[in-house]
């Protein structure tokens, strides 16, 4: 074969090769173009589904909250389906612990319903008055927030539930109508706790409320409940999200008689603290020659917490002082803080009575000094913690403003928030039953004490 031949076929080869690629890149442009083409035109129907649920959201509340009777919305044509389905997700609001050792109250339970866009794999639903997106790549997330409110300790949810049935696509109308009015939960003097318990009334009061969400948009509830709430938000699981609220612990008159026990619940700035002891009622006249009270406690976190008071070793007089001891460990006791005061509450003789006043907001002056040699007076009823030598005491005292007993006691009481604080007293400690104290606080971020839940049903219909 010629070299001209070689050249000639090259040239036929070339323009093949050439003609090849052009069509691979023309056919690889198409199915890229069309790929992009298909998924805009997802992205612009489910933005359109949001617009038009968003607007379903608002007239279906105005008529769920009574601001009207019926409503009409359309939903364009979106090109994927609406369904009304009345079994879709849960809700369940529980009462834990509102007496003790009583079983939890149920205040309700029901199904929330849904009315659902699907287009592909991609969903917008609208449940519990709020908007949610579903999408086979990523968890749910909210396109609007739900009628669901919390505010200065006071929750307020009424639970929207959707009935009807139905399918249909195209050019859709929802017609959304209120089945009734609205029924009062919680708040409700008809219903009471328990067989013969207190009746469904504010304020809330001990224990802990819960609200449990079960729906296939969990991750949009649960990541409402963490903005929202500022209380404990469980994970998803089994689609199911648990947001807990707190009531606030005891506040007012307490009892300080050992035995007796004090249960503090979101603690955020005490305003009132004081305990006062008398031997009026003792029974045994010999005064606080034995006085020695602790009230101590471990929260949940592994704090430990203790106020300890003693007189001095040997028989005491009018005048003579009680020592105080304020004593924290975060860890179980295996590191501690304590503070101590030597003198500065005085025994008090009024008509041959002894008493003694202790404010534990007041401005007597805390010395910062290690406690585990520190043996008392009494019985021994402090924590271990002040007498093992295994624990170690924290050189560093916390920066705090002042060494006042009040700025330390609302210092550890806030930082602990909740705990539960038991109360005991030496062997002829000289405690009369006439001893009595007061505490008071304001509430931080995750309590409840104003509850407000109504049921309201609205029917929705398409057309």
């Amino acid at each position: 074969m010629s070299r001209g031949d070689d050249r000639s076929q090259s040239s036929v080869i070339g323009i093949v090769l050439i003609i090849g690629i052009t069509l691979t890149v023309a056919v690889a442009t198409v199915a890229i173009g069309g790929s992009v083409i298909g998924n805009s035109q997802q992205d612009s129907r489910i933005a359109q589904a949001e617009q038009a649920m968003a607007q379903f959201d608002s007239k279906a509340s105005q008529v769920a909250l009574g601001d009207a009777t019926r409503q009409e919305v359309s939903l364009g044509n979106t090109g994927g389906s609406y369904q009304v389905d009345p079994d879709a997700g849960s809700v369940t609001i529980v009462h834990e612990e509102w007496e003790d050792g009583a079983e939890p109250e149920t205040i309700y339970e029901g199904s929330l319903g849904a009315v659902i866009y699907r287009s592909d794999d991609t969903e917008v639903a609208y449940q519990g008055g709020g908007v949610w997106r579903s999408d086979p790549e990523g968890a749910a997330r909210m396109v609007s927030p739900p009628e669901f409110h919390y505010q200065g300790a006071t929750l307020t949810f009424p639970v929207i539930t959707v009935r009807g049935s139905g399918m249909v696509s195209g050019d859709t109308r929802a017609k959304v109508s209120r089945t009734g009015p609205s029924q009062p939960l919680f708040p409700n003097g008809s219903a009471s706790y328990g067989e013969s318990g207190p009746p469904y009334a504010n304020p809330v009061e001990n224990g802990t409320m819960k609200a449990e969400i079960q729906s296939e948009y969990c991750e949009g509830w649960r990541l409402y409940f963490q903005q929202r709430t500022e209380g404990d938000v469980s994970s998803c699981e089994d689609d199911t999200v648990t947001a807990s609220l707190e009531t606030l612990g005891d506040r007012g008159d307490i009892d300080v008689i050992g035995g007796s026990e004090l249960n503090l619940r979101g603690v955020e700035n005490v305003t009132e603290f004081e305990i006062t002891f008398t031997e009026e009622g003792s029974g045994d006249g010999s005064g606080f020659s034995n006085f020695e009270w602790s009230m101590h406690g471990e929260s949940d976190d592994g704090e430990l917490l203790e106020f300890y008071l003693t007189a001095p070793q040997g028989t005491t007089s009018c005048g003579d002082s009680i020592r105080a001891v304020v004593y924290y460990s975060p860890d179980g006791g295996e590191t501690f803080e304590s503070w101590t005061d030597e003198e500065s509450f005085e025994i008090d003789c009024d008509d041959d009575t002894e008493s003694v006043t202790v404010d534990f907001l007041g401005d007597v002056e805390m010395t910062y000094e290690e406690a585990d040699e520190f043996t008392g007076g009494g019985q021994g009823q402090a924590l271990p913690a002040y007498r093992g030598e295994e624990n170690q005491f924290v050189e560093d005292a916390p920066d705090l403003e002042n060494d006042e007993i009040g700025t330390v006691v609302k210092h550890y009481l806030d930082d602990i928030g909740s705990i539960d604080l038991d109360i005991e007293e030496g062997n002829q400690a000289g405690i009369g039953d006439a001893s009595g104290g007061v505490i008071d606080y304001e509430g931080g971020g995750h309590i409840i004490t104003y509850l407000h839940i109504t049921e309201n049903e609205i029917e929705i219909e398409f057309r």
